[in-house]
C-alpha cells in the first residue's frame, strides 16, 4: 500500500502518481479502528471493567461482540477508492457518461451491459515531475494536469476509472506517449469520421497506440441498442452538419475500447 499524502494532493515518484481523493471522498477513507470505554450503558452494548485488568482496559460484552464483526466487514467492503490508487504512464482515464444530450447519445448506442457506460478516455503521462493526462476534447488535443482533470470530471459528478495495459502491451506505452504529444494542438472531430487532422478521444488514444496494434477500428454504431434504430438526436446531429449518419464507418469508442482484452481495470479515482 502507498504511503498516504495529504488529501487532494498527488505524491509523484518516478513516472507513477500516488492519489489521494479530495475533500469530497473523504469521507470513505480508512481510518484506524479501536475501542474506547463507552460513555454510555447502551452504546455498542456495556462495558466493563475487570479486576485486575489494566487501567481503560475493555471486555466487550455479548451485544458488543456480535457488533464487532460488522465493523469490520464494513471496513473491508469499503470502495477501492478509500485507498491510494496509483496511476503510472500509459494508464487510460475512462471517464463516466452523462445520461442526456450527446453523453446520453453515446451511451444509448455503445453501451456494454453490466459495466460502467464511458463518454470520454484520456492518457496519463508526465512532463518533467507533474502527472498530466493527454487527451482530445471539445477544446481540441491536449496536456492537462491530472489533477485539474480530475478536479472537472468531480465537479460534474463523473466517476474516472483506471485502466491499466496487460504487460505484453507495456512496451508500446513510450512510444504511444510520444506519438500523442505529437498529436497535441489539433482541433477536435466532432463528426467521428475517420480524419487525419483532427481527433476525437478514443480516435486519439487509439491512434497513440496504433503502430502497436493495441486497439482495434470497428463498426460505429449510432442505433439505439433497445430499439435497433437510429436515434433521432444521431439524424438530427448529422443533419445539421450536411452529412448522413456514417453507420458502419470504421471508428472507436470508450466503451468499445474499456472492454478489450489488452486492458485491465484497476479500480475508481475519484
Amino acid at each position: 500500500m502507498a504511503a498516504a499524502t495529504p488529501a487532494g494532493k498527488a505524491s509523484l515518484q518516478s513516472n507513477s502518481t500516488t492519489l489521494r481523493l479530495d475533500g469530497q471522498a473523504s469521507a470513505c477513507a480508512l481510518r484506524p479502528i479501536r475501542v474506547i470505554r463507552a460513555q454510555c450503558p447502551h452504546a455498542f452494548g456495556t462495558a466493563a471493567a475487570h479486576p485486575g485488568d489494566n487501567a481503560g482496559s475493555v471486555v466487550l460484552k455479548p451485544r458488543t461482540m456480535r457488533i464487532a464483526p460488522l465493523l469490520f466487514l464494513l471496513v473491508a467492503l469499503l470502495p477501492a477508492t478509500a485507498l491510494a490508487l496509483k496511476v503510472r504512464d500509459g494508464d487510460l482515464l475512462f471517464v463516466t457518461a452523462a445520461r442526456t444530450g450527446l453523453s446520453g447519445a453515446i451511451d444509448d448506442a455503445t453501451a456494454t451491459q453490466g459495466q460502467p457506460s464511458f463518454d470520454h478516455v484520456a492518457l496519463v503521462a508526465h512532463a518533467g515531475d507533474v502527472a498530466v493526462v493527454l487527451h482530445a476534447d471539445e477544446h481540441g488535443s491536449r496536456e492537462q494536469p491530472l489533477q485539474a482533470f480530475i478536479d472537472e470530471a468531480t465537479a460534474k459528478q463523473r466517476q474516472i476509472f483506471v485502466y491499466r495495459l496487460t504487460p505484453e502491451h507495456r512496451p508500446a506505452i513510450p512510444d504511444a506517449i510520444a506519438q500523442a504529444r505529437r498529436m497535441l494542438g489539433k482541433p477536435y472531430n466532432d463528426t467521428y469520421v475517420q480524419d487525419d487532422n483532427r481527433y476525437y478521444c478514443s480516435d486519439f488514444i487509439e491512434r497513440a497506440f496504433r503502430a502497436h496494434h493495441v486497439f482495434a477500428l470497428q463498426p460505429m454504431n449510432f442505433k439505439n441498442l433497445q430499439t435497433g434504430k437510429i436515434s433521432p438526436y444521431w439524424i438530427d446531429f448529422y443533419r445539421s452538419k450536411g452529412m448522413p449518419v456514417p453507420q458502419n464507418m470504421p471508428g472507436t469508442n470508450p466503451n468499445d475500447m474499456a472492454t478489450t482484452a489488452a486492458l485491465t481495470s484497476m479500480g475508481r479515482l475519484n
